[in-house]
């Protein structure tokens, strides 16, 4: 059984506690040691997770955590630092993220969509993605949405919906921004509920 689950449905510090450190093994399984400043450690992620949960969805198998995807909103002032390249993941704080309350939710940054090695090549990235771009399509007027391509994967992946490139990060990954249709996140046409077709990477 496939569940694709946002963060602000996690109602215990237990489950949300569980959920981070799946998290941060599949980061390590996929990726080895990554520097702090690009992925911050579990109390970083339980701040993040406090002030802006809908920014994760997690995608469960059969209970087991598969994989996640993070997109968070961004003031306009920090998206600018974001496409300078001045600002890396773990450096974007809760000050540079709109509270839900705030309504200023008119730029999204996809930071990461990570699969377990066990689980890629299944469709599920096209369904966190899918299930993430109908969240924030009903949720918000978006103005634009960034990403960075860390990986070959993450340019296939999202090759279909690129934009303009923006800028490169400091580590000299290119940032994109995504192509919208009237304000909206595109989707990916024909993915099956218990279907089977994508890629794990991390797009930022």
């Amino acid at each position: 059984m496939i569940d694709i689950i946002r963060g602000d449905d996690f109602t215990t510090e237990y489950s949300i506690t569980r959920v981070i450190r799946a998290v941060l093994e599949i980061d390590r399984l996929v990726y080895g040691v990554l520097d702090p400043a690009d992925n911050g450690d579990e109390n970083f992620w339980r701040e993040r997770w406090r002030h802006r949960p809908d920014a994760h969805h997690v995608c469960f198998v059969n209970g087991f955590v598969a994989g996640y995807l993070q997109a968070v909103p961004l003031f306009p002032w920090t998206s600018h630092l974001v496409k300078s390249g001045q600002l890396r993941d773990a450096q974007i704080l809760d000050s540079h993220v709109p509270l839900v309350s705030q309504r200023e939710d008119q730029s999204l940054y996809i930071m990461s969509v990570v699969l377990h090695p066990a689980f890629q090549g299944l469709g599920l990235a096209h369904k966190m993605w899918n299930a993430t771009a109908s969240y924030w399509n009903k949720l918000s007027e978006l103005q634009e949405c960034l990403l960075t391509i860390w990986s070959e994967h993450g340019g296939k992946f999202f090759r279909p919906f690129f934009g303009a490139r923006v800028g490169v990060d400091a580590k000299g990954h290119q940032i994109f921004s995504l192509n919208l249709d009237h304000n909206k996140l595109p989707v990916f046409s024909g993915a099956k509920t218990n279907g089977s077709f994508a890629v794990g990477m991390r797009s930022a």
